[in-house]
């Protein structure tokens, strides 16, 4: 019996003990499950089945596991990464992030992983992969690709890494170049070395984010938004601003915006709708020309009830000399 062995036997360095802390050597298997009512710590975890928690799990490592997590309480993680759908019922994010320069919206996009100057111009190359994701190519030839670091522009005007080139060459093909010593398949792109905004613009370099700023053929991408927050970077407006630039073939952007609203003024060019308070849509002019015969309407009722009002938008309205009971005598007034 073992409550018979003595205490100083070697016997009990075989058996584990639950009377004091022990360790066992080997792997132990429990068939019908592990229960642990206290804080348990484990070097790492490789699940096959499900794991449901009701209260916290906070892990330094890897946590490896095939089947399902269900977890009732809190998870605490550095970073995250989900490589297949993430499902948000409620998602808060407590970190607000300015944007302090520029925000374009074009139709294409371009970061340089690489990058070479050769004699047909500025050979960049981004990989054709990124977090499992494959890449779509989204410039094309005759396209303006601009590179701003969000104008932070130092004393002497140092510090702003700016240029705007056109694009000569944007193979469909993917290309195999090699990357820090990897062979990595890769979108082309190639920048003219002297069709550019200013000769003195600046070469293209690893890291660079190009946003697509016109086209000179294609009208269907020669439009452009811009959101600019801090600084300006078009000359006629002061930040912050929004702007639409329609009908962009060269680098003079400034004469190309058509509708914008900035700190300096605003303009709306196209059609504009006004909503009324019935919900029905009508043009701005409609929509003045309605207001202007009701008010009318509404000051020669006053003026047919025996009221003289003497101002109508703001102007002076001198009804002396006149027979107020003729309508058409006193619509001549207004």
């Amino acid at each position: 019996m073992a409550d018979e062995v003595s205490l100083e036997s070697k016997t009990l360095t075989h058996f584990l003990r639950n009377d004091i802390p022990n360790t066992a050597a080997e792997v132990v298997t429990f068939l019908k499950g592990i229960v642990a009512k206290a804080v348990s710590f484990f070097q790492g975890i490789v699940n096959r089945g499900d794991i449901k928690n009701i209260g916290d799990i906070t892990n330094t490592g890897n946590i490896n596991n095939a089947g399902d997590i269900t977890n009732s309480g809190n998870i605490m993680t550095k970073n995250l990464t989900v490589t297949g759908k993430a499902t948000f019922f409620e998602l808060e994010i407590q970190k607000a992030k300015a944007a302090g320069g520029m925000t374009v919206n074009s139709a294409g996009t371009f970061h340089i992983d690489a990058v070479e100057e050769t004699a047909d111009g500025f050979v960049c190359f981004q990989r054709a992969e990124k977090d499992g994701v494959t890449l779509s190519r989204t410039c094309e030839v005759n396209d303006q690709m601009m590179c701003s670091d969000g104008m932070n522009i130092l004393k002497g005007g140092k510090g702003n890494h700016y240029y705007w080139r056109l694009v000569t060459d944007a193979p469909k093909e993917v290309v195999t170049r090699t990357i820090d010593g990897k062979e990595e398949k890769c979108l082309k792109l190639v920048l003219s070395k002297t069709d550019c905004s200013n000769p003195t613009d600046d070469m293209p370099k690893v890291g660079d984010e190009l946003a697509q700023i016109g086209n000179r053929k294609n009208k269907e991408r020669q439009s452009v938004i811009m959101t600019c927050a801090y600084n300006s970077f078009d000359g006629d407006l002061k930040a912050p601003y929004w702007v639409q630039y329609m009908g962009v073939n060269d680098f003079k952007l400034a004469t190309h915006k058509r509708t914008w609203f900035a700190a300096n003024g605003s303009q709306v060019t196209g059609d504009f709708k006004v909503k009324g308070a019935d919900g029905g849509l009508e043009s701005a002019e409609d929509y003045m020309d309605r207001l202007v015969r009701e008010n009318n309407s509404a000051l020669y009722k006053l003026v047919e009830n025996g009221t003289r009002p003497n101002l109508l938008w703001g102007s002076d309205l001198n009804l002396d000399g006149v027979d107020v009971s003729d309508k058409a005598a006193v619509e001549k007034r207004l």
